[in-house]
């Protein structure tokens, strides 16, 4: 089991998209402006335990990094 904990009020838990999603979405916890080919750090506000023996990935959803260029560095 994965355990989740807000730690602001402003947190969002990740959700599934589908029962059929292989992935959770991530909600940012902070309006977040960031500039043309830049870069910037925005908090979830929360934090996630990962059992051992699983791994854990943060991954761009594949049509907002398509149609948005948007990565992800995590």
């Amino acid at each position: 089991m994965i355990h989740v904990s807000r730690q602001s009020d402003r947190a969002t838990l990740p959700t599934r998209g589908s029962i059929h999603a292989a992935g959770w979405d991530l909600y940012a916890s902070e309006e977040t402006v960031v500039p043309a080919m830049g870069k910037a750090v925005v908090s979830t506000g929360i934090v996630i335990a990962i059992p051992l023996g699983h791994y854990g990935r943060v991954a761009p959803r594949s049509g907002l990094a398509w149609t948005k260029h948007v990565d992800i560095g995590a």
